[in-house]
């Protein structure tokens, strides 16, 4: 039975280029209408066909400041809700949902990792003043702070001490069929697929790459994504300086469907990041069939632990990367077995269940 009660979605961009963040309100919009009527308004850009009020962004700017600052329809939108999600958190469309909407409405605030204590040494007197005006805008509102893992809860917690927080999960969109992966390779294809930023610490992949070639294993690594360009031939240049430079492809930013076509070719993912609050990449290779070889900073290194999908390292550093993917290599075929038995617990049939029980109290 549909609750009764008026919905709506407030987010920026979504776009394939802004990673998984897009991909979960995407997900979340068309999950939603199995139990809520629900609208979605969008301040920026849209790159899919979605039904949603999308309103341009100044310069297409990414933190959602609209062309014109007062949208009477996007207010009008906000007056009929009765509950109101938010995506995010350090957004102009976060001042405006608060500023505009009812009081009496209830309020969920998805900030998909930026409240993370790895966010907040980036321009921390912005971000303070930032939180100072949410406390006094959220002051007698009916609001819950809702997250993707339960490691994001302490952060927040720290920040709005008087908030309840809800921990929700996040879902994935399958690919497609998974591929179970078997140690009949002659080349081992190691995969990233995220955006390029330092954080993602895609130099101690192309490291690990020029270890195990050193002790004469045929490895290739595949970087799927786009982002700094600086880093971008930093990276490039690395792998100059290595003689890597015909074993490590840059794909830059690859479509939805490119990524289905390439993901069946590759045998192990690797994501040693120093911070991710979910981690929808790592989820999807896992749908797929895909080992995984992340750092504990990722909260999915739980799922990956529990459901013995990959090998998580609490090291970044090349050498413990190294013998993590050949741990993973010797063993690959249960690994891969591992990830299809469970990816059922990572699709959003299952996960939305859990955003009713929340959503719907």
């Amino acid at each position: 039975m549909i609750n009764q009660r008026q919905f709506v979605q407030m987010s920026c961009s979504i776009t394939e280029s802004l990673g998984g963040p897009s991909r979960v309100v995407k997900g979340a919009n068309r999950y939603i209408k199995c139990f809520m009527k629900t609208d979605l308004v969008i301040f920026g850009e849209v790159d899919c066909d979605i039904q949603a009020n999308v309103f341009p962004s100044l310069f297409n700017n990414r933190y959602g400041v609209p062309r014109k600052f007062i949208w009477n329809r996007a207010v009008g939108i906000l007056k009929t809700a009765d509950v109101i999600f938010i995506h995010g958190f350090y957004t102009f469309v976060t001042l405006f949902s608060l500023v505009h909407g009812k009081r009496s409405s209830k309020y969920f605030i998805m900030p998909h990792g930026s409240l993370e204590d790895y966010e907040s040494v980036k321009r921390k007197f912005l971000k303070s003043l930032f939180r100072s005006v949410i406390v006094i805008l959220v002051r007698d509102r009916d609001l819950t702070f809702v997250v993707a893992s339960e490691q994001e809860k302490l952060s927040i917690s720290k920040r709005f001490p008087n908030s309840p927080i809800e921990f929700l999960g996040l879902g994935i969109e399958y690919l497609g069929e998974p591929t179970i992966r078997q140690n009949d390779f002659t080349t081992l294809n190691l995969v990233c697929i995220s955006r390029i930023a330092i954080k993602k610490r895609i130099d101690l992949c192309i490291g690990a790459v020029k270890l195990m070639r050193n002790e004469g294993i045929n490895v290739e690594l595949h970087i799927l994504g786009s982002g700094d360009i600086q880093l971008t031939n930093s990276l490039k240049e690395l792998a100059r300086i290595l003689d890597l430079v015909q074993v490590v492809h840059f794909h830059g930013h690859m479509t939805r469907d490119a990524i289905k076509q390439i993901l069946p070719q590759m045998h192990i993912f690797l994501l040693p990041s120093e911070n991710e609050n979910f981690a929808v990449a790592v989820a999807e290779a896992i749908s797929d069939g895909l080992p995984t070889v992340v750092s504990d900073n990722v909260a999915m290194h739980t799922f990956v632990e529990a459901n013995v999908t990959g090998i998580v390292i609490s090291e970044l550093s090349t050498e413990s990367l190294k013998n993590a993917i050949l741990t993973v290599k010797n063993n690959i075929e249960n690994y891969s077995i591992n990830a299809i038995n469970s990816r059922f617990r990572l699709s959003w049939e299952e996960v939305i269940k859990n955003w009713e029980k929340v959503l719907c109290k």
